[in-house]
């Protein structure tokens, strides 16, 4: 019995004795398959996918030598395509997958923007008048801004502990071999570990301020400057009876300390604006220190501080980027309602 796979054609048996050219979206089993066809016509997938099982009576399936026409052999190429192990690890190569917490968090949003009758910001923005109408513009100003912002950043941090937890293995390894009489220390250059740095910097900013572009789109704000103090008080002028202002302005009160650190230069350059605009910042500096005994310790030096590891702080900034953003959107999407008509 031939092995049926993704994609393969298949018979569906009918009621009335025919039988209809169907394709394997998914094999369960060597005898349970899910099903799908196209309307040729339409050009439109069938959106179920039921499971059928292999056999000859109405509503089974059955295996065909039949030649499959030119027209629907591309739809079983697509499925084998999208099946196949390669381009499974492809997407997994390509994935960001971000926290529970804050994917829950988008997760609840994109639940909101479905509802069409949910009476929100999603709603209110569809049923004001131009420019600031687009909900759909609005919706992907949150998902492809602000979340993939996010997982950008997210890409950095997991890249430059990635690095660290290699130096440190390494590390280990080269004073183990070497098994020095005194003690002492290495320090190497950081290199990479430092272009790691510059990205997750620059986009924990840049996802701050397209978080600020989105709200200034709800709030219809026209002014370009990004940053998100300067947009706060200019709404508390124009909309400060409003009561997602005032959550909102809760909100940031809640993080101010983070922020401040991001938003705020009080009289020196932020690492931003200097890696964005003007300088080198050097960041990490892998430090392998040990002695006679077999100790060996790799550290990240952060601000010429031995004390401080430079992997702690950049995981402690990014949980404060997603912590505040959930306070965002779980308080700016709160109590949404259906709306009566």
């Amino acid at each position: 019995m031939r092995e049926i796979v993704v994609g393969d054609a298949v018979l569906l048996h009918q009621a009335d004795g025919s039988s209809q050219l169907y394709f394997v979206v998914n094999r369960l089993s060597s005898t349970e398959v899910q099903l799908n066809t196209i309307d040729v016509h339409g050009s439109n997938f069938f959106a179920a996918a039921p499971v059928y099982h292999r056999g000859t009576q109405p509503g089974q399936w059955e295996p065909t030598n039949e030649a499959i026409p030119e027209r629907l052999r591309w739809y079983g190429e697509s499925l084998r395509m999208s099946d196949h192990p390669v381009l499974r690890e492809l997407h997994s190569l390509l994935t960001i997958k971000l926290p529970d917490d804050i994917e829950e968090a988008f997760s609840k949003v994109g639940r909101i923007y479905a509802e069409k009758d949910v009476r929100g910001p999603f709603y209110e923005v569809r049923h004001r008048d131009e420019p600031y109408n687009n909900d759909d513009y609005f919706y992907n100003l949150l998902t492809m801004g602000v979340q993939e912002g996010l997982r950008s950043t997210l890409y950095f941090l997991r890249q430059f502990l990635l690095l660290a937890e290699v130096m440190k293995v390494k590390g280990a390894v080269l004073i183990t071999d070497v098994k020095p009489s005194r003690s002492g220390s290495i320090m190497i250059g950081p290199g990479v570990l430092n272009a790691e740095y510059e990205g997750f910097v620059l986009l924990s900013r840049a996802t701050l301020d397209r978080l600020t572009y989105f709200l200034k789109y709800y709030f219809q704000v026209k002014n370009n400057d990004p940053g998100l103090y300067k947009f706060l008080q200019h709404v508390q002028k124009t909309h400060g009876d409003d009561d997602r202002i005032q959550r909102l302005m809760k909100v940031v009160d809640r993080h101010r300390e983070y922020l401040d650190t991001q938003l705020i230069s009080q009289g020196q350059r932020r690492e931003r604006n200097r890696i964005a605009h003007q300088e080198y910042v050097g960041f990490a500096w892998p430090n392998i220190m040990y002695n006679p005994d077999g100790l060996i310790r790799v550290a990240f030096v952060y601000e010429g501080n031995l004390e401080v590891d430079a992997t702690e702080e950049l995981s402690r900034r990014f949980d404060a980027l997603q912590l505040f953003i959930i306070d965002v959107l779980n308080d700016f999407f709160s109590e949404e309602r259906k709306y009566d008509v």
